[in-house]
């Protein structure tokens, strides 16, 4: 799609959306099927199902890297928090190391939400693409795996790490002011 066609459609006021299952070929492409070669078509498209699946493995990789950052980072605010106790035996610096840890635990649930919106539109577009292909590879396993297996998607459980370790860091603060006082 060229800079023009995109141009054109963020000025149109009723704008396409990715989730909107009922776009034409030439919304989605910038151009209609019909001006394409019949088999210079469906290798574009082949081409293009294989870079957005590509792009949706790399996105997970990144997901599994921020959140392996996140988790490290907090345990060593926690560790740092919970070793300094023992060392100090003023235990009110703990506060503000929480609070950076729940901050950064705020954060994290953010980009959690961010990655699952990013591979949901990912995956609504690749299963678009798939409806032109002979088999639903991405659709069907989908299918299986939530009415079949009743499965839930690692955001469902993935956004809860976060929380759990603000509620640990909360622990530390009221653990802090009781010593203290």
């Amino acid at each position: 799609m060229c800079f023009k066609q995109i141009k054109n459609i963020l000025k149109k006021k009723n704008k396409p959306s990715i989730y909107d299952y009922n776009l034409t070929d030439k919304e989605y492409y910038g151009k209609s099927k019909k001006s394409y070669e019949k088999d210079k078509y469906q290798d574009h498209l082949i081409d293009q199902y294989r870079i957005l699946t590509d792009k949706a493995d790399r996105i997970s990789d990144k997901r599994a890297v921020t959140n392996g950052f996140f988790l490290t980072l907090n345990t060593i605010i926690g560790t740092a928090s919970i070793v300094l106790i023992d060392i100090i035996s003023n235990s009110l610096f703990i506060i503000p190391l929480s609070v950076i840890g729940i901050l950064f635990s705020l954060l994290w649930f953010g980009m959690i939400r961010n990655y699952k919106k990013l591979n949901t539109a990912k995956f609504n577009v690749i299963n678009k693409i798939e409806e032109k292909l002979p088999i639903k590879g991405f659709y069907a396993e989908w299918e299986i795996l939530k009415k079949k297996m009743k499965y839930k998607g690692l955001s469902e459980f993935e956004k809860w790490i976060p929380w759990f370790i603000i509620l640990m860091y909360c622990v530390l603060i009221g653990f802090s002011i009781y010593s203290f006082v």
